[in-house]
């Protein structure tokens, strides 16, 4: 669906400031001038300069600069790894080594990879290392959160160009799901609930494309079984939701059923 510019934007400026737009527009050809893209930053200019006209915050203004950078660099940063498939690993940062399920989450990032697939994690320990060093360093991508306590990144992606740090959660957020062809979830604390119910709104409400959506848990584990008894009893029967709305994720008990599940999942896709 082509760009529509935004026309009260325009109107705004075009009876206070006439002279502005043609400025506005003279910049960008400037700088890229046969880029398709013209119009969508020319209102992007026009938002921040309507923002500094009226100037009713200094904390909001503060706000839209960090988002604004933290995006522009997490583009520029991805951009070398366009065309690559990406499955983003959700877990708890609190997994100790000797768990069954760190086991886990480390085959299941070599499986990926061995299917060609990066893995981005948030960077942290637990399920998140692990994913990271069952990947090795070059198919893992960490999108760490700056703290001023608990979650540094792990040793693979700690001090390489893989790295992305971010102060905003919401940004975050954005390419966790923004960059992945699948997300395997597995049993974690608020922030992997937080991530799994999102995504899962996000497709639901057709906000984000259909990807798979895998619950990964030990053989014989129950957080995962646990949750989905509560939807349906509490969720489905209630019809706060639809019975389809089930069918957006699949639970698998081995790393071998998660990986076929997204292989599958593109190959029919692809057909």
């Amino acid at each position: 669906m082509p760009y529509q510019p935004n026309d009260l934007l325009s109107r705004h400026f075009q009876e206070q400031l006439p002279d502005l737009i043609n400025k506005v527009e003279e910049q960008l050809n400037q700088v890229s001038p046969n880029s398709p893209n013209l119009p969508i930053y020319r209102d992007m200019i026009l938002t921040v300069l309507r923002m500094a006209q009226e100037d009713h915050n200094r904390w909001n203004a503060k706000i839209t600069l960090q988002a604004l950078r933290e995006l522009e660099q997490a583009f520029r940063v991805l951009e070398q790894f366009k065309g690559r498939r990406k499955v983003t690993v959700f877990g708890s940062a609190r997994t100790p080594v000797e768990h069954p399920l760190y086991a886990m989450a480390r085959e299941l990032g070599a499986a990926l990879t061995r299917s060609d697939m990066m893995v981005i994690t948030g960077a942290g320990g637990g399920i998140m290392a692990a994913a990271h060093e069952g990947a090795g360093r070059d198919h893992s991508l960490g999108f760490n959160i700056t703290l001023p306590f608990e979650q540094h990144a792990n040793p693979t992606v700690d001090g390489t160009g893989n790295l992305l740090p971010f102060h905003f959660f919401f940004t975050r957020k954005l390419f966790f799901v923004k960059e992945a062809d699948a997300l395997v979830l597995c049993p974690g604390g608020f922030g992997t609930l937080d991530e799994a119910l999102e995504v899962l709104t996000l497709i639901q409400t057709g906000k984000s494309p259909l990807v798979p959506v895998v619950l990964l848990d030990v053989p014989g584990g129950t957080f995962w079984q646990s949750a989905l008894d509560f939807i349906r009893q509490q969720l489905e029967e209630n019809r706060y939701i639809l019975p389809t709305d089930l069918k957006l994720m699949r639970l698998v008990y081995n790393v071998d059923e998660a990986v076929q599940q997204i292989n599958q999942f593109y190959s029919n896709f692809h057909s």
